[in-house]
């Protein structure tokens, strides 16, 4: 899980591991990285990871 954690942490404002929640907050661009992430997805579908993403 820590590895998916730090490059989450590349394009995440900020990341609780122990709320289980990645906050996002992005231009245009940075959402269509966020949807390809294959570390967010992870973190998501296998640990059950809360995204909140914020469009700018």
């Amino acid at each position: 899980m820590e590895e998916y954690i730090e490059k989450v942490k590349e394009f995440a404002s900020y990341v609780d591991q122990q709320e289980k929640i990645v906050g996002i907050y992005a231009t245009n661009e940075d959402a269509l990285i966020a949807e390809k992430s294959f570390a967010l997805k992870k973190l998501r579908n296998l640990y059950k990871f809360k995204i909140q993403m914020v469009i700018k």
